[in-house]
């Protein structure tokens, strides 16, 4: 790993960040000191500085560390940044929090500059050190994050389930794949074998209820997410799976309910937009959709979420629904998102419906989207004999373009 040289030192109280700045000025290294009062301002040079380490104050009036820490953990570029929270007193509310976050050690106050510095040193020790074991892990939920499921797989060791230390956090990652690969009682018997040595292991649980609602069970899926936001009510992410939950169960009262709380904590969350964005979406308000997701930063992410919905629909033989699902979800994500997927399986929901020649122009599209979707290609071929063998002819201008990008991408490829 890099070594660590940026550090953000952010508070409002000028007294707290002078002892921060002359404790790092003293140390036997050199590292390069900002500073914020703010937690925007804060997030913004985390964003800006690529800083490598945060000490950050708990309590903070314009933004609480509460919301802060958890707006740069949920920024996939800077997920495992180490971070050192100081506090003057810290409730069990409080404790529970960090420690779903991941961060164990909380300086006291008044200082002691020794705890400080040992503190400290011991967190740039740690992420300058990291294990083989953890380097892949980070590498696994990157990739899983990005949508790279199949790639994520290839990576995963069975190893990596042996060390106590990564057993639980890996099992979830091989079943968040799992889930996302649609291989749902593959998913579930690791997430009962991971939730059977530690039933409060976070990540398990609202693995747990996406896969419940995944599957239908969605009062299973609302009890899981009301039990994990009872426990921890500052916990962002765990309210904004609650309001999915409601939203995949047509709550949609309930869901906006759950939404005004988060507002109440973090008003300018982007996720809450984004979650905000999928209950108008479900509702069939396209417009609103599109207003709340305009400034989106996870479009892939997104796309896969409204493929989801629509291959429910699928399953279930509704193929009008899941039809105009995907075409709203292109319309909205045309700018936002790799549309292959979508595209791929609008063609497939049309071959159900038994319209062969616009499932041909739909897998059409999806390959000339992404030349390199080699399973579209090969749909594409499958699908222009079913229209000969029926009497018909493929489109020839799409078969023209098909022809063309899959001689430009071979030629690319040589090169």
């Amino acid at each position: 790993m890099a070594r660590i040289e940026k550090v953000l030192i952010l508070d409002e109280t000028e007294s707290n960040v002078l002892f921060f700045e002359m404790l790092f000025q003293q140390m036997d290294r050199s590292f390069k000191i900002f500073t914020a009062v703010t937690g925007a301002h804060g997030e913004l040079l985390v964003k800006e500085e690529r800083i490598q380490l945060v000490i950050c104050a708990w309590e903070m009036q314009t933004m609480p560390g509460t919301v802060f820490v958890q707006r740069i953990r949920n920024n996939k570029a800077k997920r495992h940044i180490p971070c050192l929270i100081f506090s003057k007193r810290m409730g069990p509310e409080d404790i529970t929090l960090t420690k779903e976050l991941g961060y164990e050690d909380i300086l006291g106050m008044p200082f002691d500059k020794e705890e400080a510095t040992r503190l400290i040193m011991q967190l740039i020790s740690n992420e300058e050190t990291l294990s083989s074991e953890e380097k892949k892990l980070r590498k696994i939920e990157s990739l899983i994050h990005e949508g790279g499921v199949t790639e994520a797989l290839k990576l995963f060791d069975t190893a990596l389930t042996r060390k106590e230390q990564y057993r639980s956090r890996a099992k979830s990652n091989l079943a968040e794949i799992w889930v996302e690969t649609r291989h749902f009682e593959k998913a579930e018997k690791i997430l009962d074998e991971v939730l059977a040595e530690d039933p409060d292991y976070l990540h398990a649980l609202r693995l747990k209820a996406r896969l419940c609602s995944r599957m239908g069970r969605h009062e299973e899926a609302i009890s899981i997410l009301e039990m994990v936001t009872q426990k921890s009510p500052q916990n962002i992410r765990s309210m904004l799976c609650l309001g999915s939950a409601y939203v995949d169960a047509s709550q949609h009262d309930k869901a906006r309910e759950v939404f005004g709380r988060v507002k109440g904590l973090d008003a300018e969350n982007t996720d809450l937009r984004d979650e905000e964005g999928k209950l108008a979406f479900k509702e069939g308000d396209i417009p609103l959709a599109a207003r709340l997701l305009a400034e989106t930063e996870y479009g892939d992410e997104l796309a896969r979420h409204f493929n989801n919905i629509a291959i429910s629909k699928v399953s279930t033989g509704e193929f009008e629904e899941a039809i105009q699902t995907y075409h709203n979800a292109i319309q909205l994500l045309t700018d936002k998102a790799r549309l292959h997927q979508l595209q791929y399986n609008l063609g497939l929901a049309w071959k159900k419906k038994g319209d062969l020649h616009r499932c041909f122009q739909a897998l059409c599209e999806s390959y000339l989207g992404a030349p390199d979707f080699e399973k579209a290609y090969v749909a594409i071929a499958r699908t222009a004999r079913e229209i000969k063998s029926q009497g018909g002819r493929p489109d020839q201008d799409l078969v023209a373009q098909v022809q063309s990008c899959r001689k430009s991408s071979r030629e690319g490829q040589k090169s």
